[in-house]
């Protein structure tokens, strides 16, 4: 099997991609959602509340959850986003020629082989679009993938 090295993204470059893998979506959604209905009720509190000490106390509450919301929230529609618009495949051939265009005819960049988790970018007749890890890309013969 192949062993590709990860390029540097914009994500991983500024430590965000270390943030989203500390949760799962359900994680995030279950999270966003408790703290939803906690400022919620923290608002409710502060404008129910007679005395000015347990007001301040349940708005500084809710100011705190409501940063949980925005954080929970924004890396479950990352992560959501990320999941809708990214489609992946692996190669089923021992060995297949990744090439630079969609066509017999166009020369190979590098080869890839059975087992290997590549990022689908694209579809033409027959050929698809692939990219690795690593920031290659080019194209394979659509028969040597599986969707996943």
């Amino acid at each position: 099997m192949d062993r590709i090295t990860p390029a540097t993204t914009p994500l991983a470059a500024l430590g965000i991609s270390y943030l989203l893998d500390w949760t799962t979506p359900d994680q995030d959604a279950v999270v966003f959602i408790a703290a939803w209905l906690l400022a919620g009720l923290s608002v409710t509190a502060a404008v129910a509340a007679g005395r000015r000490s347990v007001r301040r106390a349940a708005l500084w509450a809710a100011s705190f959850l409501a940063i949980a919301v925005i954080l929970f929230g924004a890396s479950l529609a990352t992560k959501s986003y990320l999941a809708a618009t990214r489609t992946y495949g692996i190669v089923l051939d021992g060995e297949v020629n990744v090439v630079s265009g969609a066509g017999e005819g166009n020369p190979a960049l590098f080869t890839v082989h059975e087992g290997l988790k590549v990022r689908i970018r694209s579809r033409s007749e027959g050929w698809v679009q692939v990219s690795l890890e690593n920031g290659l890309t080019g194209w394979v013969p659509a028969a040597a993938l599986e969707e996943v």
